[in-house]
This record gives structure tokens, sequence and C-alpha cells, in this order.
């Protein structure tokens, strides 16, 4: 079989994958619009609008980074999407937009998770 390498790019745009061979998750994710919850691998939790995702890649506006948390109910990041925040978090304000990088968990966040994350005091360390 011979393969003609100057269609590979054409070949994989159709395809949906990355130059690097790696396959892009649609831009119009199903959660797009939605308050979620993500976890990277370095850049730790973050809480906020989701705008997209884009393989690893996850664009949140208005969002939070959930430097230390703890759930209001049972102790897992998917309890704090649903029920919240408990005492002693420190959460940082929120910024207009972030790009989280390598991300490996998007969740869903309920109304209350939301409302409580969004009224939690900013953590100042001084």
């Amino acid at each position: 079989m011979k393969i003609d390498i100057d269609k590979i790019p054409a070949l994989l745009a159709l395809l949906g994958a990355a130059d690097t061979g790696d396959v892009k998750a649609n831009a119009s994710h199903d959660l797009a619009g939605s308050y979620v919850i993500v976890r990277s691998r370095d850049s730790g939790v973050h809480a906020g609008t989701l705008v997209s995702v884009d393989g690893r890649t996850v664009v949140l506006e208005s969002a939070r980074r959930l430097w230390y948390w703890v759930a209001a109910k049972e102790h897992t990041l998917s309890a704090v999407s649903l029920h919240g925040l408990g005492e002693g978090c420190k959460i940082a304000s929120a910024v207009e937009r972030i790009d989280v990088l390598d991300a490996c968990e998007v969740i869903a966040a309920t109304s209350a998770a939301r409302t409580s994350i969004e009224g939690y005091a900013s953590h100042d360390p001084r």
C-alpha cells in the first residue's frame, strides 16, 4: 500500500486529530455554558463556566481556583460538585478566563455547589 505523505494533514483534519496525533474533543462540549469543576494534573482544581474542551485543555470563564477544598458532605471532589464547600477551604478570587492545561476530569456542578463556590470568601493569607 502506497501512502501519499502530503495528504496526511488533510486526512488528520478530516478525522479530527491534532498534529500530534491526539484526538481532539469537540469544542462544543455538551457541558459548554454549564458550571463545572475541573481537576488538572499540574494546576489543581478550578470551578467556573465551561467555554470549551480541546483535548486536555479546558477553558473556563469566571473561574476560581480551589487551592484547598473540603466538601460540605462526604470527602470527595464529586461531593463538592453536588453539595458545595465545607469550612476551612482556601479559594482564590475569580479570574475572567483561564485555560486549564492537562485536565483529567470535568464534573458538572449543581446549582447548590455553584452558589457555595461563588459565595465562598477568597483566601487572604495576610
